[in-house]
């Protein structure tokens, strides 16, 4: 049932009627606002799928960098022991002198320990 058969055909539901006009302008303004909006959906479609592409961009090189901190620290670590192993090795050809003062060898210890 349309609008105007519920209504009536009384002297409001002619087309020169305030009503009527009215109607027609708010149709007008309507239409006019949302003219612009297919080309603004458009433009904000094409700017998300930069945005879908760039944030995948950065994935994939996050994870790259997540793999190569990942060996890096393994190096690391590696390194690390090694020269801890290094600095314990180097240690075993020190000679303990007990019963001698620190610094009592002065400028050149080896003269001095012939001395002894």
């Amino acid at each position: 049932m349309s609008l105007r058969s519920r209504v009536g055909t009384g002297r409001n539901s002619s087309p020169r009627s305030p009503c009527h006009r009215r109607g027609q302008l708010v149709k007008k303004e309507v239409a006019t606002a949302l003219n612009p909006l297919p080309e603004r959906i458009s433009l904000q479609s094409g700017t998300i799928s930069d945005l879908e592409h760039f944030a995948n961009e950065h994935s994939d090189q996050l994870t790259g960098m997540q793999v190569n901190m990942a060996k890096l620290s393994a190096t690391v670590e590696s390194l690390g022991k090694k020269c801890e192993e290094l600095e314990a090795r180097s240690r075993w050809h020190n000679i303990r002198l007990v019963g001698l003062p620190e610094g009592s060898e002065g400028p050149q210890p080896t003269e001095s320990i012939a001395k002894l």
